[in-house]
């Protein structure tokens, strides 16, 4: 177990009861750092009650992650140490098969039931600010409908966000989460990844008071369109600490499509139309505003029409 959980740097105490053809049951797991500290990217581990059913006969068979069929887990927590270089870089587009893997792995998973509660972590980031989550929960049948959520979300001094619950749903070709707020002035409606089909993930979300949504496709498109109202951008500038920048304004259209590698500007490929109005800053107002940019292989065209107040 300890060699599983990559804890071969840390001095482990726990009670284990089952058998690998049963299930295991797990409690009271604590875990101290040897004297020399070791690669393990967790760093501190405590768990009260833990326990995993599956069946054995995919041990057999060389996949252990299809066979999981319920996982219990209670009063976990835990520090995880991320590599800084990999948070802050995109990973180019040729070392993304780990990703698919990933995913692959995920889908698996979703074939198994999850029962998570009071679920404490915090993730450093070498010299970026910790992330810290407490209280998170998730109940999640197999093919099923449930719930996820936290008590707090915070990042260093610089953001704090909770109590966030939401409902969450498995169907087995598909990954769904409920509405939830996120920030204040932003609410996802809706946000599903998906085993199928181009669009691996979709979203619907309002930002000041506009419906946009939004796809990111298996291939690396993006697109994104305003489909109902329109964007309050004093409210979004205030959103972004920018209050100052802009007194009023409304973005009333709004088509995003992108395609390229976001780590190469040389290969992105992307169509931007946005039409603003009653846009009013500190000096001077404009009526109407139309904006479309154009991207071929990273270079840019940009074409502007105001109509002054």
């Amino acid at each position: 177990i300890s060699k599983g959980l990559n804890l071969s740097d840390f001095a482990s105490d726990f009670e284990v009861k089952g058998s690998l053809a049963s299930g295991l049951k797990i409690r009271n797991l604590k875990t101290t750092p040897s004297a020399n500290g070791g690669n393990s990217p967790i760093k501190r581990l405590s768990v009260g009650d833990a326990e995993v059913k599956y069946d054995y006969k995919s041990l057999l068979k060389g996949d252990p992650v299809s066979g999981v069929e319920e996982v219990r887990l209670t009063d976990v927590e835990a520090e995880i140490a991320l590599s800084s270089e990999s948070v802050d870089k995109p990973k180019p587009k040729e070392e993304s098969k780990s990703d698919k893997d990933s995913l692959a792995m995920v889908w698996k998973l979703l074939n198994g039931s999850y029962h998570l509660d009071n679920i404490d972590l915090r993730l450093t980031r070498g010299d970026a600010d910790d992330i810290v989550i407490e209280d998170l929960y998730l109940d999640l049948p197999a093919r099923g409908a449930g719930e996820f959520g936290f008590s707090k979300l915070q990042i260093g001094d610089k953001f704090e966000r909770g109590p966030i619950s939401a409902s969450i749903r498995s169907t087995g070709d598909a990954l769904v989460v409920g509405a939830f707020e996120p920030l204040d002035g932003v609410a996802v409606n809706e946000l599903r990844l998906q085993k199928r089909g181009d669009a691996m993930i979709g979203t619907t979300l309002t930002v000041a008071g506009g419906t946009v949504t939004a796809i990111y496709g298996r291939e690396g498109a993006v697109s994104a369109k305003l489909r109902e109202g329109s964007v309050d951008l004093s409210l979004l500038a205030e959103m972004l600490g920018k209050q100052d920048a802009l007194n009023s304004g409304k973005l009333n259209a709004l088509t995003v499509d992108f395609a390229g590698d976001f780590a190469k500007p040389p290969t992105w490929n992307a169509d931007i139309e946005a039409k603003l109005a009653e846009v009013e800053f500190s000096a001077e107002g404009i009526d109407a505003v139309s904006v479309d940019i154009d991207v071929t292989n990273g270079s840019l065209t940009a074409n502007l029409a105001a109509e002054h107040k």
